[in-house]
């Protein structure tokens, strides 16, 4: 890799793709200085790690999901059941009885 001077006379003592990096001043060429900032990536490592852990995370609760062996839908149409037990109750009363289900 190109070891980057802070300062140089020349832009031929520079490989080419980095020379867009440099800029001319007080006769010579010197590293562009807020080029730091330009390459300060903490931010995208910060969000990758966050996203990263998001997925873990998520990978956790699928495999909670998936030992208990049911679809996702099937839990839901259980939890419906669950908040809503009458529409079940009454089928099953028509089904053994149809003149109960009537009351």
């Amino acid at each position: 890799m190109f070891d980057f001077s802070p300062v140089v006379e020349s832009l031929d003592d520079v490989p080419e793709p980095y020379r867009g990096l440099y800029a001319e001043k007080d006769g010579a060429f010197h590293l562009d200085e807020s080029l730091a900032q330009k390459l300060d990536v903490s931010g995208l490592t910060s969000a990758l790690e966050k996203e990263r852990k998001a997925a873990r995370e998520a990978e956790k609760a699928l495999k909670a999901w998936r030992a208990l062996g049911e679809s996702p839908e099937d839990v839901a149409a259980k939890l419906a059941e669950a908040a809503d037990p009458a529409p079940a109750r009454g089928a099953a009363l028509q089904a053994k009885d149809p003149e109960l289900a009537r009351l």
